[in-house]
C-alpha cells in the first residue's frame, strides 16, 4: 500500500515542474516580445543604410541572448515567431522580402547554436554573434536568388560581409552585457 508521504512528494514535484513550465512560458513571451519591439523600433527609427537589404539586425542581440540562457529550441522559436509575427505585422507576410528574412533567421540561429556547441564555450557570444551574421547574410543571398537569378549578385557578398562583422559585433557585445546581466540575477 503506498503511502501518504509518496503521494505528497509527487504532487509537490508536479506543481513544481508546472510552476517552471509556467515562468519558462512566460519568459519566452517576454522574449518574444522585446525581438518583436527592437525589430519594429529598428524599422521605424533607424535610417536605412545605403545598401539595399542591409540592416543592423539588433532583434538578434535578443535571440543571441537567449541561445545562451534559454537554450536552443526557445532561442529557434523566438527567432521563427518574430519573423512570422513581425512580416504579418508589416504586411510583408509571404512577401518577397519574407523568405530571405525567414532563410536568415533561420540559419544565423542555426549557425550560432552550432558554433556555441561545437567550440564548447571556447567562442564568446560576440564571435558566436558574427557567425551568425555571416550565415544570416549567405543565406538570404542564397533565399533572393530565385527571384532574381544573376550571377552578380555573388558580388554583393563581400559588402555584405564587410557590414555583418560590424554588426555581429555590436549585437554581440550588447547580447554578451545582457547574457552576464542575466547570469548575475540568477546566482
Amino acid at each position: 500500500m503506498p503511502s501518504l508521504d509518496s503521494g505528497r512528494t509527487k504532487r509537490s514535484a508536479n506543481r513544481r515542474a508546472r510552476r517552471e513550465s509556467i515562468r519558462h512560458l512566460s519568459r519566452t513571451a517576454l522574449y518574444l516580445a522585446l525581438a518583436l519591439t527592437v525589430h519594429a523600433l529598428e524599422n521605424a527609427i533607424l535610417p536605412p543604410l545605403p545598401i539595399p537589404g542591409v540592416r543592423l539586425g539588433l532583434a538578434n542581440m535578443v535571440i543571441l541572448t537567449v541561445l545562451y540562457t534559454e537554450g536552443f529550441k526557445t532561442a529557434f522559436l523566438i527567432s521563427i515567431s518574430r519573423v512570422f509575427l513581425g512580416s504579418f505585422f508589416s504586411g510583408t507576410f509571404l512577401g518577397i522580402t519574407f523568405w530571405p528574412t525567414l532563410a536568415g533567421a533561420v540559419t544565423s540561429t542555426l549557425t550560432m547554436a552550432a558554433v556555441r556547441l561545437f567550440s564548447q564555450s571556447k567562442v564568446s557570444p560576440i564571435g558566436v554573434s558574427v557567425m551568425g551574421a555571416l550565415a544570416h547574410n549567405i543565406s538570404q543571398l542564397a533565399a533572393i536568388y530565385p527571384f532574381f537569378p544573376n550571377a552578380g549578385l555573388l558580388y554583393y557578398l563581400p559588402f555584405l560581409f564587410l557590414l555583418a562583422v560590424p554588426a555581429g559585433l555590436l549585437t554581440g557585445i550588447v547580447g554578451r552585457k545582457i547574457i552576464v546581466a542575466l547570469d548575475a540575477t540568477r546566482t
